[in-house]
C-alpha cells in the first residue's frame, strides 16, 4: 500500500511541474507520455498539458483551468471529473498561498526524479506485455514488445565547447542562476565568505560549545528570509529544544525565566568609536525586552507567512547516532512526495552524529564515506547542504584551522566552504565571535577573520560584523 501512495504522489507532482513550470516542461515532453501514468486523471490532465504545449510551447499555468473547462464534457468517468476537479481546485489554493513558485523551483531535481519514474513504468509496461506474451504462450508477441520498446531518455547534454561556446563560460564565472544568498554586511563582502551556491555542501567547524548549531540555523533563518525553503535536521538537540531556540530567533525575544516575567533583561553588544578614530570598539549594555507571549504565536506565524513569501521551514528530529544518510534522504523524499516540499536548503545538525551506513573498517573511513554521501546528496538534489564538524582538542586554547578537523582530515575535500567559529571565555560574554572562512571551492584557503556581534538570548546570531583588524581588544 505504502508504494502505491509514493505512486501516486509522484504522479500528483510530475502533473503539478508540467501545469506550472515551462522549464521543466521543456526538459521531460518527449518522454512525457500519459499512458506511463497509472491514474486515470492523471492521463487525462497530461494529455491537456502536452497539447497546449504543442501550440504555445509553454507550460499551462493559471490557464490549466481554461483547459478544464473546455474539455470537461469529454470525460467520460464521474469520478475523474471529481479527482480533476479537486486536484485543480488545490493547485489553485497553492498558487494563492504562494506555494507554488516554478520560477525558483529545483529544476533539475525535479526532472531526474519525474525521468526516473517514467522510467520505472516503460519497464513496468514491457513486463506486462512479456507477461501476457507468456501466458498466451505465444513468443512473437513477447519478442514484437521487445523490439518495440523504447527507453525513457532526455535529450543528451552534448557537453560545453570551453573554445566555443562563449556565454557558458561567462556564465560560469557570473553563477547568479545558482546563487541563493549572501551573508550580510562585511562578512559576505569582505572576506570571501561570498555566496551560497545550490549544490553545495558547507560546513562549520569549531569547538564544542562554540556555536556551531546556532550558525547552521543563522544560514536557514537567512533563507528563510530570502523566500526558500528549508528542511533542518536536528540531531543533537530535543524537538522541543530546536523549537524553542528557532523560535526565539524568529521574534528576537527572550524566553521567560519564570511563569510572570514579561520583561527581561539580555547584555546587548554594540560598535562604537570615539571622534575620528578609525578603531572600533565593543560595547555591552543591558536592554529590556519583552518575554516570548506564547498566545500570540497564531498572529505571529501569519505575519511570517506573509513576510517570507514561499519561505517554510521543516524541522525533523532523529536521536543522536541514530541516523544515516540514507534514511536522512528518504525523510526528504517522503517530505516531497506527500507534501510537495522540497527543500533549497537542507542543514544536517550535525555531520559527525550521524551513522555509517556500513560498518567497516577503522571509524575515519567510515566518517569519509558518511561526508562524501552529503556531497552527492547536495549535488543530486541540487540544494544547499549545511553541516558542521567539532575540531580537535587544539581549538580549545587557540583558533581553529583546517589542520584541526577531528578525527579525518579528509572531509575538507568535499565541502566547498569551511568556515571557523572561534570564541574566548571572555568575548563569549561579551557576546563576540570571530569568523573565518578556512577554504572555499575556489581553492581561496585563510580568509580574514571577521568579528561579529550575537545577542543569543535574543536568538540573533549575527547583529553587526566587522574586520577584525578595525577592532580594538578582540583576537
Amino acid at each position: 500500500m505504502k508504494v502505491k501512495e509514493i505512486d501516486a504522489s509522484i504522479e500528483r507532482q510530475i502533473v503539478t511541474q508540467a501545469i506550472t513550470s515551462t522549464k521543466f516542461l521543456r526538459e521531460v515532453s518527449l518522454v512525457l507520455k500519459p499512458l506511463y501514468m497509472k491514474s486515470s486523471y492523471a492521463k487525462i490532465v497530461l494529455s491537456w498539458v502536452l497539447e497546449y504545449w504543442r501550440v504555445y510551447k509553454e507550460a499551462p499555468g493559471k490557464h490549466i483551468q481554461d483547459l478544464y473547462k473546455k474539455n470537461a464534457s469529454t470525460i467520460r468517468d464521474e469520478d475523474d471529473t471529481e479527482l480533476i476537479s479537486e486536484f485543480l481546485l488545490r493547485l489553485s489554493k497553492d498558487y494563492e498561498n504562494n506555494d507554488v513558485h516554478p520560477e525558483r523551483d529545483n529544476t533539475p531535481f525535479l526532472v531526474d526524479n519525474a525521468v526516473q519514474y517514467l522510467k520505472l513504468r516503460a519497464l513496468e509496461g514491457l513486463k506486462d506485455q512479456i507477461d501476457e506474451s507468456l501466458l498466451q504462450k505465444n513468443p512473437l508477441k513477447g519478442e514484437q514488445a521487445i523490439s518495440n520498446f523504447s527507453r525513457v531518455e532526455t535529450p543528451r547534454d552534448k557537453g560545453v565547447s570551453l573554445l566555443d561556446d562563449s556565454a557558458q563560460v561567462a556564465s560560469a564565472f557570473l553563477e547568479e542562476e545558482d546563487v541563493l544568498f549572501r551573508f550580510p554586511g562585511i562578512l559576505g563582502t569582505s572576506v570571501g565568505l561570498g555566496a551560497f551556491c545550490r549544490g553545495d555542501l558547507i560546513a562549520f567547524l569549531a569547538a564544542p560549545k562554540k556555536g556551531k548549531s546556532w550558525w547552521e540555523w543563522y544560514v536557514g533563518q537567512l533563507a528563510l528570509y530570502h523566500g526558500f525553503r528549508v528542511a533542518l535536521i536536528n540531531l543533537e538537540m530535543t524537538h522541543n529544544q530546536y523549537i524553542r531556540r528557532t523560535w526565539v530567533s524568529l521574534v528576537g525575544q527572550p524566553r521567560r525565566r519564570r511563569e510572570t516575567q514579561r520583561v527581561r533583561s539580555v547584555m546587548f553588544p554594540t560598535f562604537y568609536r570615539e571622534g575620528e578614530e578609525d578603531k572600533w570598539e565593543v560595547r555591552v549594555e543591558e536592554r529590556d525586552y519583552e518575554t516570548i507571549d506564547l498566545s500570540s504565536v497564531k498572529k505571529l506565524q501569519s505575519n511570517f507567512r506573509r513576510q517570507f513569501r514561499a519561505g517554510q521551514v521543516r524541522i525533523f528530529t532523529f536521536p543522536a547516532y541514530s541516523a544515516t544518510v540514507e534514511s536522512i534522504e528518504a525523510t526528504l523524499d517522503n517530505l516531497y512526495y506527500y507534501d510537495g516540499f522540497l527543500p533549497d536548503v537542507i542543514i544536517v545538525d550535525y555531520a559527525d552524529l550521524i551513522v555509517p551506513s556500513r560498518m567497516y573498517g577503522e571509524y575515519r573511513h567510515q566518517l569519509d564515506e558518511i561526508w562524501k554521501r552529503l556531497r552527492g546528496m547536495a549535488q543530486k538534489r541540487n540544494s544547499l547542504t549545511v553541516t558542521a564538524t567539532q575540531a580537535g582538542r587544539a581549538a580549545f586554547t587557540q583558533d581553529a584551522s583546517e589542520k584541526d578537523v577531528a578525527e579525518d582530515i579528509r572531509k575538507i575535500a568535499h565541502v566547498g566552504k569551511l568556515i571557523s567559529i572561534n570564541q574566548t571565555k571572555e568575548e563569549r560574554e561579551k557576546g563576540v565571535c570571530r569568523i573565518q572562512q578556512l577554504i572555499e571551492r575556489d581553492d581561496r584557503i585563510g580568509g580574514r577573520k571577521i568579528v561579529v556581534l550575537q545577542c543569543l538570548d535574543l536568538g540573533q546570531v549575527c547583529l553587526d560584523s566587522r574586520l577584525e583588524s578595525d577592532v580594538l581588544g578582540i583576537g
